[in-house]
């Protein structure tokens, strides 16, 4: 990929961090399915089982979602902006005043990646995040 449309570095992050999902989906199911062989979870596993299904649904998710953004890369992907009378447009609307907003800040999320509560820009330059301030 690696173009000025999505540089390599972005990509390769971003691809990583799929990877990461896949990975840790794999083996949450694979411990799952040992908890569940004998068709019967302990009151002693549960505590664990529990656990593990709770992250089981944030990495499938993460998984998912890589997948979403993957396949509106491709030439074709994605169908452009919604009608102004779609429910997402309109869902866009009121939680953050207008479409144009929402995808400027879906953009400009996309440009960074979240590291330990810093932000990593695309040039590898380290910023706080600070709170927004709503009342303005």
């Amino acid at each position: 990929m690696g173009s000025t449309a999505f540089p390599t570095k972005r990509w390769r992050c971003t691809s990583n961090s799929n990877e990461g999902y896949v990975k840790e989906t794999n083996k949450l199911t694979e411990k799952i399915t040992g908890f569940i062989a004998d068709g019967n979870v302990d009151q002693e596993e549960m505590p664990a089982y529990s656990e593990l299904t709770r992250r089981l649904g944030f990495e499938f998710n993460g998984m998912v979602l890589h997948e979403y953004y993957f396949d509106n890369l491709k030439r074709g992907g994605g169908t452009g902006d919604p009608d102004r009378t779609a429910r997402f447009a309109k869902a866009a609307e009121s939680s953050f005043g207008s479409y144009e907003i929402w995808k400027q800040t879906l953009s400009a999320s996309g440009r960074c990646v979240a590291s330990a509560g810093d932000l990593l820009s695309e040039s590898g330059e380290r910023t706080t995040i600070k709170p927004l301030d709503h009342a303005s």
